[in-house]
């Protein structure tokens, strides 16, 4: 199966987490990515719980 996730704003949403974190996410893109994908997936999971 293909599913269709919209990750706009996602980079903006990682970089709060990261802060939140006390962490300057905007220095280090990869790592701002990697939590953008983590959120990504977690939304995944958690729309696909749900239905």
């Amino acid at each position: 199966p293909l599913f269709w996730i919209d990750e706009r704003h996602t980079s903006t949403a990682a970089e709060s987490e990261l802060h939140a974190r006390g962490i300057h996410g905007k220095k280090n893109k990869a790592l701002v990515d990697a939590v953008a994908a983590q959120l990504i997936l977690q939304g995944f999971f958690d729309a696909r719980l749900i239905a």
